[in-house]
């Protein structure tokens, strides 16, 4: 009997807290329903008259985010051609100047034993016919390794590099990573730069940084895959090593081109696209996509795609690319 009211008694009580729950989670539920609706209203993703994705942010979430913008400047720029290198391998340059070295060496020496035979041997002295002429011919065969040294250097490595009074020392820095010797080609068909040729190097991956460089001739062998001109040049960095790959743009003759500065701040690669931001309104931002003409201080040349006087993204750009990939249910 005892055990039949225990029981009684706790489905009276379980009945009460179930009847107390079923009415109060529609309320939690509902309470929350304002909030997600407040998010959705502050954040997105709608297409414009054109198709273009439209990215609607209220001022809270633009804060939020911190975004910033900038004028886009009109700016021109000489135009260019854009070619591929590497940075060369000092080694076989220094191998061959140490054989032009010791090739002028032995040919000062045996010029000397010649020299000294034929004076004996018109004074009449210890010095014989036969050794003058052994002489004669060591002093030939040390000019014709010397002369051969010297082609071999200019075949290779262009006259630009051989005929260099300062030859030793680069290839003494060039040994120390002091400096670093580059070769630039040009795609097979491309226009030849201007005179003198003028050119901006850059670390493929890393092209925003420029290079400083110098131009130093043009290289006796082309690329055997580009099959176009070839160009050297000095870069004095310290950070460059053999083998390198390089980017490279450079200087043609005629018309300036006309565009925009893009900062680099602003540009931004995904999935083999190279985009910006600019800000349509108060409160939308659309992307545009741009081809990077050449590097500027500071930024690119942007030919197509953007005017002067609008507003750039210079900060947030990739907190709107977010927002973009998840407007489109993507994934960034």
């Amino acid at each position: 009997m005892k055990t039949f009211f225990t029981a009684l008694l706790g489905f009276i009580l379980g009945g009460i807290v179930v009847a107390w729950l079923l009415p109060t989670r529609p309320r939690a539920e509902k309470a929350k329903e304002p909030e997600h609706e407040h998010e959705a209203a502050d954040a997105r993703v709608e297409h414009g008259t054109n198709g273009e994705v439209l990215i609607k942010l209220s001022k809270e979430i633009q804060a939020k985010m911190g975004l910033a913008t900038t004028q886009l400047i009109a700016m021109t720029a000489a135009q260019d051609v854009r070619g591929y290198g590497r940075v060369l391998d000092p080694a076989p340059l220094s191998a061959i100047l140490a054989e032009i070295q010791s090739a002028t060496a032995a040919l000062e020496a045996s010029k000397r034993e010649h020299d000294r035979l034929k004076i004996l041997n018109a004074q009449d002295q210890n010095a014989s016919a036969r050794s003058l002429e052994a002489a004669q011919a060591a002093m030939k065969r040390d000019h014709i390794l010397l002369e051969t040294s010297r082609l071999r250097l200019a075949t290779g490595w262009g006259s630009a590099v051989a005929d260099r009074p300062d030859l030793p020392e680069l290839v003494s820095q060039l040994s120390r990573q002091e400096r670093a010797l580059a070769q630039i080609s040009l795609p097979l068909g491309s226009p030849e730069p201007g005179s003198p040729v003028v050119g901006r190097l850059a670390s493929v991956g890393n092209d925003t940084e420029i290079i400083k460089s110098e131009y130093v001739g043009l290289a006796p062998i082309a690329d055997s895959q580009t099959q176009g001109r070839s160009y050297l040049f000095l870069a004095s960095t310290p950070e460059l090593r053999p083998g390198v790959p390089l980017v490279a743009w450079l200087q043609l003759s005629g018309e300036p081109a006309k565009g925009v500065l893009a900062p680099n701040s602003s540009v931004l690669r995904h999935e083999g696209e190279t985009f910006v931001y600019i800000q349509s309104a108060d409160d939308a931002y659309m992307r545009v996509g741009v081809e990077l003409d050449r590097p500027s201080e500071g930024g690119w040349l942007v030919r197509e795609g953007l005017q002067p006087g609008g507003r750039i993204v210079i900060a947030g750009a990739q907190q709107l690319l977010s927002e973009e990939l998840k407007g489109k249910g993507g994934e960034e």
